[in-house]
């Protein structure tokens, strides 16, 4: 019976120590951002303005353009 809970914390610890190790991996992935100059992020993430009397599908339309391009 002791073998059974030696077993079972050894488990339960390798577990922890293998969801650390991939959470530590997930934590830093590669930012996409990191070699862009500042003036470069913003305009890549610049948000655009519509006039109120623009058709809102429009807005929505160029606005994805804009993002994808």
């Amino acid at each position: 019976m002791q073998i059974v809970k030696i077993f079972g914390s050894v488990l339960t610890f390798t577990m922890i120590a293998v969801y650390a190790v991939i959470a530590v991996f997930r934590m830093h992935k590669a930012d996409p951002f990191k070699d862009l100059d500042l003036a470069k992020v913003n305009a890549v993430v610049k948000i655009s303005t519509t006039k109120a009397s623009d058709d809102p599908r429009q807005a929505i339309m160029a606005r994805a353009r804009a993002l994808v391009d």
